[in-house]
């Protein structure tokens, strides 16, 4: 082991030198893990409504009603699931967001507190591959927007031929935008941090609401109304009826719970206490939900206007400058497009790249960084061919599917061991080290890995049969496949509860910070010396402040 680090000590991530870093760089600690430093503690409640304008205002939000009303819901039935599925979201987001405002610290310490600091490699590397899978795809459709916008304005790249094989599944304008996205992409990943993210998320929340209310706007005014809502001409009974209403529920609250865990790695920049509260509660359900009713209206005027359902914008922007290229349609689409690459930009962002950066960071913390980690992401992003998983899928939609059951599990257990085991008590300290209260069995945490395994074990067999179809498909197991939600995360959440009242973990009740922080996060220190103020430093010109002023505080400090 000794010599394989020194192979790679030309890697090892350097510390940062203008704040905290406790220990420094060592195997389970780097500056991006440990609580944050007060200066970057800048997001007030704008900055945390902004992050859900960019989730929901997206091309996800706008065709998250098409599968169920394709497959027997009204619209309304529909948008009336999404309501609350992300209700149900919002609670989830609120409690999975409190440790960053408690401690400062991110996702990654939830799972490595609930897990143990082995066992957080079960739940991490299970959303490192997701992040993975969307995060190429979210580039993908970026890419699109990039060949709509060049389409508009470069008549010679509108009409390009292909030159790719029906094998590759691209063609050769869809890869030109597609490496461009990344062009466009990558500046943001390397650039900025995520404490200053927030004045980048601000004009993409305008640029997008704009966009999708314009696309809005120019298809009801082409159709002179929107037309009949679409409904399916599938006819369900009562009882058909209200299970694709929870099962709507459900994954709406299953596909937006996986992000809304993730939440501590935000709010642990919160520049007050209660900064994240309202855009935690609410923030979903007023940037999702009306995204949705858009994507409705939109879509059923379109079918009027041209008798076709096209769920997505980018597939409507493209079907009409495909079919009218005259010097108005190709400015509008030209302009929709800057929205909708503005969008895809920072969803991707927001809920991949950085993602995949701490988790990635939380399990090598010695060699990479959050943006280490998220420049490797688009590396793998790039080399994993995204565009495959869309042209398969009869088979990848269903393995997409696989990730709300793990993550069902797993959020609710890190809820449950942060609320209700330790009562929102943590030995920070010893998250960082093996041998203390988090190590539990040679670092893994026996109850929490029992519980995650129970509570998927229910949707594996449904799962299984949703590869398979056909008959298969109408097995009662399918159908708890189609509820994961509500039977994977109570069950979890119960289990991991009564297994650590049982079986009590080490260390309950046992609050500490680390050495030189206190409970805001970081104090702004550099190996023992404090970092003055610029209002103190004024005063100290003043001489209002003396050294033994300054020497008292470092001690208090320690």
């Amino acid at each position: 082991m000794g010599l394989l680090r020194n192979a790679f000590r030309w890697a090892e991530l350097p510390p940062r030198e203008d704040i905290q870093v406790w220990e420094g760089t060592t195997r389970w600690g780097n500056h991006d893990i440990y609580p944050i430093p007060k200066k970057e503690q800048n997001y007030g409640m704008l900055g945390f409504f902004s992050y859900f304008v960019v989730s929901g205002v997206s091309i996800t939000g706008f065709t998250v009603a098409s599968s169920y009303v394709a497959a027997g819901l009204s619209a309304w039935e529909t948008v009336g699931a999404v309501l609350v599925g992300c209700v149900i979201a919002g609670l989830n987001s609120f409690f999975g967001g409190q440790a960053g405002v408690d401690k400062k610290l991110g996702f990654t310490m939830m799972i490595r507190a609930a897990f143990g600091l082995w066992g957080q490699l079960i739940p991490l590397v299970i959303g490192l591959t997701g992040n993975v899978i969307f995060s190429g795809i979210q580039a993908y459709y970026g890419g699109q927007a990039v060949t709509l916008m060049l389409g508009a304005v470069i008549p010679q790249f509108h009409s390009m031929r292909n030159t790719l094989p029906l094998s590759a599944a691209i063609t050769t304008r869809e890869l030109i935008g597609f490496f461009l996205f990344y062009v466009c992409f990558l500046p943001i990943v390397f650039y900025v941090p995520m404490h200053k993210l927030r004045r980048w998320l601000y004009p993409s929340c305008i640029i997008t609401a704009v966009t999708f209310f314009g696309i809005l706007g120019w298809v009801i005014h082409q159709n002179g109304g929107t037309g009949p809502v679409i409904a399916s001409k599938i006819k369900l009974t009562s009882l058909e009826r209200s299970f694709k209403f929870l099962q709507c529920v459900s994954s709406t609250a299953a596909s937006w719970s996986g992000s809304g865990d993730r939440l501590s790695d935000w709010t642990r920049f919160s520049r007050y206490r209660h900064a994240s509260s309202p855009a935690l509660l609410f923030g979903l359900i007023l940037s999702m939900v009306p995204t949705a009713i858009v994507g409705v209206l939109a879509t059923s005027a379109f079918y009027q206007m041209y008798g076709t359902s096209i769920w997505t914008p980018l597939g409507m922007l493209l079907y009409v400058q495909g079919a009218h290229y005259t010097p108005a349609c190709r400015a509008g689409t030209f302009f929709a497009g800057i929205g909708l690459l503005t969008s895809q930009i920072y969803v991707n962002v927001v809920q991949n790249t950085m993602a995949f950066g701490m988790d990635f960071a939380g399990i090598f913390p010695r060699y990479i960084s959050m943006k280490r980690g998220a420049l490797l992401l688009c590396v793998v992003g790039i080399a994993c061919n995204p565009w495959r998983f869309l042209s398969q899928a009869a088979i990848f939609i269903q393995a997409f599917s696989v990730f709300a059951v793990f993550s069902s599990c797993s959020t609710p257990i890190t809820n449950c061991d942060y609320w209700l085991v330790r009562r929102r008590k943590w030995k920070i300290p010893d998250l960082y080290h093996p041998g203390g209260i988090y190590w539990y069995f040679h670092g893994v945490n026996l109850r929490a890995v029992a519980a995650w395994t129970l509570a998927i074990i229910p949707s594996l067999p449904g799962f299984a049969y949703s590869m398979m179809g056909g008959e298969f498909l109408l097995r009662p197991e399918y159908k708890i496949y189609q509820m994961t939600f509500f039977v994977g995360y109570p069950l979890a959440g119960a289990l991991h509860y009564l297994f650590s009242w049982l079986f009590p973990p080490a260390g309950l009740g046992i609050q500490e910070q680390l050495e030189g922080y206190d409970e805001d996060g970081a104090n702004d220190v550099i190996q023992g010396i404090s970092v003055k103020t610029a209002g103190e430093i004024e005063k100290e010109a003043e001489g209002t402040v003396g050294e033994s002023k300054i020497v008292n505080s470092m001690a208090e400090s320690v």
